[in-house]
């Protein structure tokens, strides 16, 4: 089980306007430092990024996904975001060099 960190809290306690779900799911990428499924990755987004919002949506988990999804078709290999399976996203490390390389999980 990821545990939001106290850099997400304090994102969490200052969230400016413009902060929007992808802003909060990259912070939550570089601390767990590895990819995750877009379930679990939403479960820690949505404990920063839902705290002030009052009707949430049905699937947001799914529109974290597409909105994942989006930027990597969009932007390529400028996008931050990196696919490394069925589900799975994780930081683009031509971007984010500390995210590093994981054994057994290169972007596709």
């Amino acid at each position: 089980m990821l545990h939001v960190s106290d850099n997400l809290l304090i994102i969490r306690q200052q969230r400016k306007t413009t902060m929007n779900m992808l802003d909060v799911a990259i912070q939550v990428l570089l601390d767990a430092k590895k990819p995750l499924h877009y379930i679990k990755l939403w479960d820690c987004v949505d404990k920063v990024y839902n705290s002030n919002r009052v009707k949430p949506a049905k699937t947001p988990e799914a529109t974290l996904s597409a909105g994942i999804g989006k930027e990597i078709n969009l932007a390529k290999t400028d996008s931050r975001f990196a696919k490394y399976g069925r589900g799975i996203y994780g930081l683009n490390p031509s971007k984010y060099a500390q995210f590093g390389k994981h054994p057994n999980m290169l972007p596709l």
